[in-house]
């Protein structure tokens, strides 16, 4: 639990923009000891989001894949139609849920990702990194869920 609250600390620190020295200095280790806890802790960061992501993907009804540039209110139209065909009421509207991807995924027009339809009508996102992941198991086609 130390390590995990170490890991916070860093990160919130960074966050509002301290400096490995200055860090450091607050928690009593050098900079070096900072930049390799912040580098773990963004490490364990990002596997838990991928494994949340796959988790997502695995129980969604389904999955629309959303391409590089394509309009981002068109594929939340579609995204609608889509749960109206598996009888899922979509929770949110189309600007509830434009927000929603953009909060989760930041700055989104270069990347392919995709919006998932969960059984509760909620919608999930799954950015391009785990997207690539399960293009190479093959578990993915060039619309949606494979």
């Amino acid at each position: 639990m130390r390590d995990l609250t170490r890991k916070l600390q860093v990160l919130t620190l960074r966050k509002k923009g301290y400096s490995y020295s200055e860090i450091g200095k607050i928690l009593g280790v050098t900079k070096q000891n900072v930049h390799s806890i912040e580098k773990r802790a963004r490490k364990q960061f990002d596997e838990c989001k991928f494994a949340y992501e796959l988790l997502h993907w695995a129980f969604a009804k389904d999955c629309l894949i959303v391409k590089k540039g394509e309009d981002l209110r068109e594929a939340i139209k579609k995204v609608l139609e889509l749960g109206d065909k598996l009888n899922v009421k979509i929770v949110g509207t189309l600007d509830e849920i434009l927000g929603f991807i953009k909060v989760r995924l930041g700055d989104i027009k270069d990347n392919e990702f995709a919006i998932c339809i969960m059984e509760d009508g909620k919608i999930e996102v799954i950015g391009p990194q785990t997207l690539e992941h399960l293009r190479q198991l093959n578990l993915i086609d060039s619309i949606g869920k494979a």
